[in-house]
């Protein structure tokens, strides 16, 4: 059984008899993602559906969204959602996703602190890098006195900090919520610092931040020293030729820079991650993650993830020589981090790739 369901009241019958089977995964009725323009259950998207995703929310106005945002749709959406995976009611979006899985239990829907125990921040459009795998780039533009906004005029995306309240208030959020910033850059996010320390003083005790790190953050530094921030970092390359090939500009050095600063913060072991996407004929060659390894250990980092281009999946399943080739790599990343004791990880992509037979 999954941790999400580990502070969920279990109700047994009065006979002993065996709990009710349903599917359900680790996102559906225990996350909650904000995007751009939409709202979801899911912040990876389902690799068998060209990366689906069962929406709340969609087509969003940025210009009023914080005074519409609406506590009660999301509460009775998870609810109905909850009710429905119990009678094997399968949100189309999830179909074939290899996320699904099969669980025993009773569900108690009555106590709102129970429903959401992750929340990402996914909703800004704005970034520093032009990792050539990713699109939130491509609205940004840089103004002469080096900072970033929207290429258009209009506002792109909306408030977090009045919502965030609003689901403290409501208890969707508890200290034991682990909150996640992606983006985009979240750095260049201009509520990012506000909320971040907001979240600090309120007590959560685990905050991930996805960050390409060209921009150092006081604030995230602070958090990994208090041991509640994680902070992921995509470096996607061994060499600073490949890094630049795949991020679109030239920070290696300014990226390992920052990487040992963090590391230093760090009050427990492993806060600091490095995250390789392999995105194919770029960086996908045992040698270049060979050397990204090898440049992490020596830069004191412990916990090193291996993920996918998401655009493999935008014509269905790869080809066979791509499987292979992304299983040979797989099992050398395992193999060789194990070796250096170094922590490693999978991401969603990644595991449905090595799933195929």
């Amino acid at each position: 059984m999954f941790k999400y369901f580990n502070n969920l009241k279990i109700k047994q019958n009065s006979d002993n008899s065996a709990d009710k089977q349903f599917v359900s995964c680790e996102a559906l009725n225990s996350r909650l993602v904000f995007f751009g323009k939409k709202i979801a259950f899911c912040s990876n998207g389902n690799p068998a559906q060209n990366r689906a995703y069962p929406i709340i929310y969609d087509n969003i106005n940025p210009n009023n969204f914080e005074k519409t945002f609406d506590i009660n749709k999301i509460i009775n959406f998870i609810r109905t959602n909850r009710k429905n995976l119990e009678n094997g009611i399968i949100p189309a979006s999830c179909e074939g996703c290899n996320n699904l899985d099969s669980y025993h239990y009773h569900s108690d829907i009555t106590n709102l602190k129970n429903f959401i125990e992750y929340i990402q921040f996914s909703d800004w459009g704005l970034c520093n890098s032009k990792c050539i795998y990713c699109n939130a780039w491509t609205n940004t533009k840089q103004l002469p006195s080096g900072e970033y906004t929207t290429k258009n005029a209009e506002k792109d995306t909306y408030l977090i900090l009045p919502i965030i309240k609003q689901l403290v208030n409501n208890e969707v959020i508890t200290k034991d919520t682990t909150i996640d910033f992606a983006g985009g850059e979240p750095t260049l996010y201009c509520q990012f610092e506000e909320a971040l320390k907001y979240f600090i003083k309120f007590g959560i005790k685990n905050i991930l931040v996805f960050s390409n790190i060209i921009k150092y953050s006081p604030i995230i530094a602070e958090g990994i020293k208090k041991g509640i921030i994680t902070l992921i970092v995509s470096v996607d390359a061994g060499t600073k030729e490949v890094h630049q090939k795949v991020k679109g500009v030239e920070s290696y050095d300014i990226v390992y820079k920052n990487l040992k600063q963090y590391v230093l913060c760090e009050k427990n072991k492993g806060q600091v991650e490095s995250k390789y996407v392999i995105v194919p004929e770029i960086n996908d060659s045992i040698e270049e993650i060979s050397f990204w390894i090898d440049k992490s250990k020596e830069t004191g980092i412990n916990k090193l993830i291996l993920n996918l281009d998401n655009r493999v999946f935008e014509h269905g399943t790869p080809n066979i020589e791509l499987v292979k080739k992304i299983k040979t790599l797989t099992d050398f990343f395992i193999e060789k981090t194990s070796k250096l004791n170094i922590e490693n990880a999978l991401y969603s992509n990644i595991k449905f790739i090595n799933q195929i037979k």
